[in-house]
């Protein structure tokens, strides 16, 4: 069975790039400032963020 790739399947794919990426550029920062509100100490939260990176 041959399946072709129309555009709303770029589009979709184009949109979940997007929004993987969007939220890693956003979880990051955000999850730093959490862990600082927490009292995590900061060579804790460095270790952290080097693994998510």
């Amino acid at each position: 069975m041959k399946t072709t790739i129309t555009l709303r399947h770029h589009i979709l794919f184009l949109a979940s790039i997007f929004c993987f990426w969007f939220a890693t550029y956003i979880y990051i920062p955000t999850f730093s400032l959490y862990l600082e509100y927490q009292a995590f100490p900061l060579d804790m939260i460095a270790s952290f963020l080097e693994a998510m990176v």
